[in-house]
């Protein structure tokens, strides 16, 4: 052996052919950067075989444990920098692998023991060790920087080793350790429906441990899975203090805020929606014009007016992105005094709104366009079963006074029906697809 390794004495109860310790070939490459497997063995004298292919194993397994970084061909070896280490979040796959969600260069893969140290949606430092032979970019994590949530509902289970909970995806690669006599003193039989809050993170060797801090009631199947889906997909649920306060400072629309604005609050604009639908956020209205033409206005809420760059608002709506829909329940993007209020088009009040002012051919050509902002009443608010019944038969009673008696709401409503018929024989002329 010719080199001075301060390791020597471990390496060689460990081996009988020992080689250089991780920390000794991670020193020799730092001294000479950029250095290939034959020419670290040249560095500490190994002309024997068996060591030569050893190191090359070692270097290997240094590599794939981000010790170390090797690029080109043949491989050179170089010390991980701080240059190396790139930040994203955690995506769990529900098979027990991952990837890190890099945002400006492709993600890199997790084994599943990567995994072990992580939940869905934590956001992690990493460094990309090596290619797989699918091309993919693997991923070792550095530093967990922050956990999404600390939280979750899962179910109780027992093995041979003790209580856990079980998690739904993304998270079934992590169950809960928990304590015998914390279990055995609540009551809870396995299979029952938990929330649980984590007391000690995973690492390499052992799950997290957690407490249950309530035991679910599983008689209202639908409910729990909603409130299972917004904890263990961490959706936000909850508006923060600042956001609210934005949110309610903002009164109807007075003159200030329609100042600019095109009025047509003089125009019979409707809305049709669903049944169940509870915020209206686009209206229409249409007129025949000289030569058989028409105009078509579609008006959207002006949203943008209330949620202003970089605001609290502006900052919760990135983050949640949209509104989600469960059976009989919204968790809706933007606080209900916007999401129902002000920035829906209910009828019968003044509503901001961007307008599509729309001009189309007696030929069903669109023949010009042009979009304003505007200020707008909507006359009425229509379902889709109404209008339709309303079609089949206007003097069906059931049908809302709002439609029919108001003539022009009516007049609107027949035109909007002319010109998709016509523009229903166009598609069909053109043979267009029906889904």
């Amino acid at each position: 052996m010719s080199w001075n390794d301060p390791n020597a004495s471990s390496e060689a109860q460990r081996y009988d052919n020992p080689i250089p310790s991780r920390e000794l070939i991670l020193s020799t490459i730092s001294d000479n950067s950029d250095v290939t497997h034959k020419a670290l063995a040249k560095i500490f004298g190994i002309e024997d075989p068996d060591q030569f292919d050893a190191l090359g194993n070692r270097l290997k397994a240094m590599a794939r444990d981000g010790q170390v970084n090797r690029e080109g061909r043949p491989y050179r070896y170089r010390p991980v920098t701080q240059h190396d280490i790139v930040s994203g979040t955690v995506s769990a796959h529900p098979k027990g692998f991952g990837f890190v969600v890099l945002d400006d260069m492709p993600d890199l893969f997790l084994h599943e023991k990567q995994m072990r140290w992580v939940f869905n949606g934590d956001s992690v430092e990493a460094i990309g060790t090596s290619t797989d032979n699918r091309g993919r970019t693997e991923g070792r994590i550095v530093d967990i920087t922050s956990r999404q949530q600390n939280q979750f509902i899962g179910t109780l289970a027992k093995d041979e080793e003790g209580y856990c909970v079980e998690l739904g995806s993304p998270n079934s690669h992590q169950p809960i350790t928990l304590a015998d006599d914390h279990v055995d003193a609540l009551n809870v039989k396995q299979g029952d429906p938990v929330k649980v809050d984590i007391i000690d993170w995973p690492n390499q060797h052992e799950f997290a441990t957690g407490k249950i801090t309530e035991v679910l009631n599983d008689d209202n199947d639908r409910e729990l899975i909603i409130e299972t889906t917004l904890l263990n997909y961490d959706i936000p649920h909850e508006f923060s203090e600042v956001t609210l306060k934005q949110a309610n400072d903002y009164k109807e629309p007075t003159e200030k805020d329609t100042k600019g604005r095109t009025d047509l609050r003089g125009l019979p604009l409707v809305t049709i929606d669903g049944e169940d639908a509870r915020d209206f956020d686009d209206a229409v209205f249409a007129e025949k014009r000289s030569g058989g033409n028409y105009r078509v206005l579609v008006a959207i809420a002006d949203v943008s007016h209330y949620v202003t760059p970089n605001s609290p608002l502006d900052v919760e709506a990135y983050e949640r992105g949209t509104s989600v829909y469960f059976p009989h329940r919204v968790i809706p993007m933007l606080p209900e005094v916007l999401s129902n209020g002000l920035c829906s088009l209910n009828p019968n009040v003044d509503r901001l709104c961007m307008v599509a002012d729309i001009k189309v051919s007696r030929a069903g050509n669109v023949t010009g366009y042009e979009f304003y902002p505007a200020v707008m009443n909507s006359q009425a608010r229509l379902t889709y079963n109404q209008v339709n019944d309303y079609f089949a038969d206007p003097k069906d009673d059931s049908i809302p006074k709002s439609l029919t008696g108001n003539k022009d709401v009516k007049k609107s409503i027949d035109t909007l029906h002319q010109l998709y018929e016509l523009l229903l024989k166009k598609r069909e002329e053109r043979h267009a697809m029906e889904f």
